[in-house]
């Protein structure tokens, strides 16, 4: 064989080798845009503390299950309304990521507007006695009923039935918002208010 036709082989197969590789790249490549489009279309886990639990739920398309949907807007209820004289600012910072910027002002507009009648000893503290999903679609809307205590630094209190109504979105889950839930609005509708009486 001269040297120009073994010269020649040995150029055929490199470029067969470098095909090789190149096809292979392309290959893996493709491999790695179809694995981020799945992993970006795959519902992620969210995980919530129960008592001494955690609890892991596995989202399908992100849909809500009812019981989750529930216990979210009453463990936001708890942090919104029901407060000490000076904790409803941390409160409220310790949920903002369940809020959008509607709710979010309102009660700290409210508690500027009362500030002085908080922080003269007053504790509000809202028990709920029933849930209900009004509306089964993003947005939902959850109504929440139950019991207002408002107490003074004497110890006197007055009860007041209240009904809530949460206008809440699902987003997409992420690290600083597990539930994938951000609250809307929160409105109260209560009709009818009891008074309780003075200790």
């Amino acid at each position: 064989m001269s040297e120009l036709a073994f010269n020649r082989a040995i150029l055929e197969r490199t470029v067969r080798i470098l095909s090789f590789i190149v096809v292979c790249l392309i290959l893996l490549l493709i491999l790695q845009a179809v694995s981020l489009v799945l992993s970006e279309n795959r519902p992620q886990q969210v995980v919530y503390a129960q008592e001494d639990s955690i609890i892991k739920l596995v989202t399908k398309n992100y849909e809500v299950d009812q019981t989750i949907l529930k216990n979210f807007t009453k463990w936001i209820a708890k942090e919104y309304l029901s407060f000490s004289p000076t904790s409803l600012p941390d409160q409220i910072d310790g949920i903002k990521e369940y809020l959008t910027a509607v709710p979010q002002k309102s009660i700290l507009t409210a508690y500027q507007k009362n500030k002085s009648i908080i922080e003269d000893g007053t504790y509000f503290n809202f028990v709920v006695n029933s849930a209900e999903i009004k509306k089964e679609d993003n947005p939902f809307d959850v109504e929440l009923s139950g019991v207002m205590t408002i107490i003074d630094r004497k110890g006197n209190y007055k009860d007041e039935n209240k009904v809530f109504s949460f206008g809440i979105l699902q987003v997409k889950p992420t690290e600083s918002n597990p539930y994938g839930l951000k609250v809307l609005s929160i409105t109260d509708k209560s009709v009818t208010v009891e008074k309780g009486v003075s200790k």
